[in-house]
């Protein structure tokens, strides 16, 4: 988004953060001109919309420093089963596989994700200041790991990013959103090839002594 406005400074972009499933209906209604969509919550008559494809991102589980999952050595996916989780939407499959992962059933009574938001930063702060574990994609918490405020568990999910870039046939938009949607591509691409650095390595100030 910084990359897009920095070349389009004087369009106005109104981001929403909402499920796919509601934001498929923002295409419909015309309300959206384009979405980023979990490909498994996209219906399956897709006539009327158009898809492109972003790379898949591996998801991986972030804590704290000084979690004490990160004392465990070589931890495996059931030494997760004791923890709770944060994290944003995730298709019902999905969770049911993570459960099955770490040996746990997930019920109503107790969800595998305990704190469910599409507010990342909020999550982020929550996973910083407890046990919990934030299970998302890097690119998410580049920022918190060069900080040093959240490390990533070496622990292999199975769980990916799959997500496409939406628009409805035959809309008729800003000529802005094309090239929005050729940066939402080539960035997930440099993710993909660990190309993106931390922001905040651009405020480091080196050490004096």
């Amino acid at each position: 988004i910084a990359e897009w406005h920095n070349a389009h400074p004087d369009v106005k972009l109104d981001l929403v953060v909402k499920e796919t499933v509601a934001l498929i209906q923002g295409l419909q209604d015309e309300s959206l001109d384009v979405i980023v969509g979990d490909a498994r919550d996209l219906p399956a008559d897709q006539d009327r919309l158009q898809l492109i494809k972003v790379l898949r991102q591996s998801g991986g589980a972030f804590c704290r420093t000084g979690h004490p999952i990160l004392d465990i050595r070589r931890p495996r996916p059931s030494d997760l089963a004791r923890y709770r989780f944060a994290g944003t939407h995730f298709p019902s499959e999905l969770l049911r596989e993570f459960a099955r992962l770490i040996g746990r059933e997930e019920t109503e009574l107790r969800p595998i994700i305990a704190i469910d938001s599409h507010n990342i930063a909020a999550l982020r702060d929550a996973v910083a200041e407890s046990d919990l574990i934030l299970l998302t994609t890097p690119g998410t918490v580049r920022n918190a790991m060069a900080l040093g405020i959240l490390r990533e568990i070496p622990i292999d999910l199975r769980i990916d990013g799959v997500w496409s870039v939406v628009t409805r046939r035959g809309r008729v938009t800003h000529s802005a959103v094309p090239q929005l949607i050729r940066k939402i591509v080539e960035v997930s691409k440099r993710e993909g090839d660990k190309r993106l650095a931390p922001y905040v390595r651009q405020f480091a100030q080196p050490k004096r002594g």
